[in-house]
């Protein structure tokens, strides 16, 4: 059974290559049914997409696709199949024939729960049309324990459609926590897409009466003109959590550029703690606080002007992508790795590719990096943002960043030839983990970087990247 199993991939190929070279459909789902789940649904689809495939029968081919998905055992390979399967539906047939088909798709998904869920919403939530985009959302609001991070990807895919009211007011049954997130989420999202709504999201939350955690959140999404509405919320607050709120609320004005007002709540924040009857929690939050005027001072020592660098090279045929292997929001090693990696493509004539990085504008985060990684190279990042050199993706990046080409010290694909004609993207993984297995099989090509399976610490990959990559 093992050998057998070992020739799936080759059986699957050699099926998809009869099929477009014109052998007969009946044989072809007879040899489709003596595969493995995983291998038969992409074959079965693949069958379905046939131009001699009847409607009738090409629908029973996605729903035997689909059926059979759910023999996959293994939950991860389970999710990694339905997001191929609803990449292949993205564009099946004609659009008139779709409907029954993604109708179909939102069934089978409700077979699925927990990270396989999430895993595959983001897969598909930028592949259904509008009109299924709400019970996406319902059903991502119904995976218990996860509510969040099911929900982020699919109000990023349906932002430009949805009806701002109805959504709030939906998100605000939630509980507490679970609603201010994504409605400060959805926040951020309308205004990437620069739709103005009357209340905003994030005004929304704030009637919810968020705890402090949901309002250090709230800060992390808020524009500058909105932050004192946050501190009008903190100021509500016990007297040590106002301070330590202030104290953060400080540190995003003064990122976005407005160190006076940073002063000021720092300022305030210190003789709130003074209002702190324990005198150990008083103690530890004027520290925290006198530490945050250390780096306002610090920094305002080390200031430069705010001159974005004039790139020493025009933008080249090539990207480096980077992805983000850590968990929770920007921390120091994204600012030094982005840092690094805009001093490169500043000076190799490379475009920057971010892939699953803490979600925040270009321009902040620029500035962001400029002012606390500037030995690293903080403003040669600022100048490619300003040239428009830098793109965000959530999971496998889109077509400007061109062929995918995967470092692993571990290759299963071929490298890419030094003939290749075409722009080619080297993704590496910034963090205590190599790529995941999603941008591996999604890469045409694998490289490996020393020639011996040696793994190379973010800053050296990155250089060596850099190198193998102007020569391709």
């Amino acid at each position: 059974m093992a050998r057998h199993r070992e020739h799936m991939p080759s059986a699957y190929r050699t099926l998809i290559r009869g099929s477009r070279q014109g052998a007969p459909l009946e044989g072809l789902v007879e040899q489709a049914h003596a595969l493995e789940p995983y291998y038969r649904a992409q074959a079965l689809l693949e069958l379905s997409s046939r131009n001699d495939v009847a409607q009738r029968q090409a629908q029973s081919l996605v729903r035997d696709a689909l059926s059979t998905a759910e023999r996959v055992e293994q939950e991860w390979r389970h999710a990694e199949l339905v997001g191929e399967l609803a990449k292949g539906l993205a564009d099946w047939r004609s659009a008139r024939d779709r409907p029954p088909a993604m109708r179909a798709l939102m069934v089978h998904l409700q077979t699925l729960h927990g990270e396989a869920l999430v895993t595959v919403l983001k897969e598909v939530a930028p592949r259904l049309p509008a009109q299924l985009q709400h019970g996406l959302l319902e059903l991502a609001l119904a995976n218990t324990g996860q509510e969040v991070a099911s929900a982020k990807p699919v109000l990023r895919a349906w932002v430009s459609d949805l009806q701002p009211a109805a959504v709030m007011a939906n998100l605000s049954q939630l509980p507490r926590q679970q609603a201010v997130r994504l409605l400060g989420y959805l926040h951020l999202q309308l205004r990437r897409k620069k739709r103005t709504v009357s209340p905003t999201p994030l005004e929304q939350a704030l009637t919810l009466g968020p705890g402090a955690e949901g309002l250090r959140y709230l800060a992390s999404v808020a524009e500058q003109d909105e932050l004192n509405l946050l501190t009008d919320a903190s100021r509500e607050r016990p007297p040590d959590e106002a301070a330590r709120l202030l104290g953060t609320l400080a540190g995003t004005v003064h990122r976005l550029g407005n160190r006076t007002l940073a002063q000021e709540w720092l300022v305030e924040g210190s003789k709130l703690a003074g209002e702190i009857n324990d005198d150990t929690t008083r103690q530890k939050v004027l520290e925290t606080l006198a530490r945050g005027q250390e780096r306002l001072s610090s920094k305002a020592a080390k200031a430069t002007p705010a001159v974005v660098a004039e790139l020493p090279t025009s933008a080249g045929k090539h990207a480096l992508g980077l992805w983000n292997g850590y968990r929770g929001g920007l921390k120091g090693p994204h600012l030094r790795a982005l840092a690094r990696a805009g001093a490169l493509c500043a000076g190799f004539g490379f475009e920057l590719a971010l892939v699953d990085f803490p979600e925040m504008d270009l321009p902040i985060l620029a500035r962001r990096v400029a002012q606390e990684s500037h030995a690293d190279g903080g403003s040669w990042f600022a100048a490619l943002v300003a040239e428009k050199r830098v793109r965000q993706f959530s999971g496998v990046p889109g077509k400007w960043v061109g062929t995918l080409v995967a470092t692993t010290p571990q290759p299963a694909k071929p490298e890419p030839p030094d003939s290749f004609e075409g722009r080619l993207c080297l993704l590496m993984g910034v963090g205590p983990q190599g790529l995941p297995g999603k941008l591996l099989k999604a890469s045409k090509f694998h490289l490996e970087l020393t020639g011996h399976s040696v793994e190379l610490e973010t800053a050296t990959a990155m250089g060596v990247i850099a190198e193998r990559l102007s020569r391709l």
